[in-house]
């Protein structure tokens, strides 16, 4: 009975040292470069502030809004589901977490993310997060976290951090663009993202 407690303790002990023992390492990404997190390649597109659904109707509470992040990603394996626990958004230290039903209803911006199997294919997935409004104008990262391994010589976790500098998409709901026939439209702002549009002519008919 004694040996019993005693392996107990040293294990106990071992574990507990190498839990005090393990760092975590901070690694900075870009949006629009690939990096690997475990069995997954992840690359963050774009980031969008909106308050409403694809219908025009508004789907937050008064002091909120939603930042809805496009990432690509694929993955090495059979069968892989994403954990969407190792994703969050972190602003000034507070951590949010991914609302999946919320993002079904933004389907304007992409197809979200409902435990789909990621394949060996790059595919772009919606990822939804509901924080007040008064905080996206603040530092807003999309943190990504990795399990223990080794960073050069030395045993720890990694957290993934990429800058959002998310487009609100709100400012374009009234928004009314007057150009002329051959003048250019920029949609930078837009989630159609760095296009232009230019209409040459047009043409009243009874049929085309």
């Amino acid at each position: 009975f004694m040996i019993n407690i005693s392996s107990a303790l040293f294990v106990l002990i071992v574990f507990g040292f190498i839990y005090f023992r393990i760092r975590t390492f901070r690694v900075n990404e870009q949006i629009g470069k690939s990096f690997n997190v475990g069995n997954y390649t992840f690359n963050v597109q774009d980031a969008y502030i909106v308050d409403k659904d694809v219908n025009g109707n508004k789907v937050v509470s008064d002091g909120g809004v939603f930042l809805a992040v496009r990432i690509q990603v694929k993955g090495y394996g059979n069968k892989l589901i994403l954990n969407k626990g190792i994703i969050n958004l972190s602003i000034d230290g507070l951590n949010y977490g991914v609302d999946m039903e919320s993002a079904k209803v933004f389907s304007d911006l992409g197809l979200a993310y409902t435990k789909q199997i990621i394949t060996s294919d790059f595919s772009t997935y919606l990822f939804v997060f509901e924080v007040a409004e008064s905080q996206v104008h603040k530092r807003v990262q999309l943190k990504i976290n990795d399990y223990t391994g080794f960073v050069g010589d030395k045993f720890g976790a990694k957290n993934y951090y990429i800058k959002l500098r998310p487009k609100d998409l709100r400012k374009n709901d009234k928004l009314l663009v007057n150009k002329k026939i051959g003048q250019t439209i920029n949609f930078s702002d837009s989630v159609i993202g760095s296009s232009s549009f230019i209409i040459n002519k047009y043409e009243i008919n009874d049929v085309f």
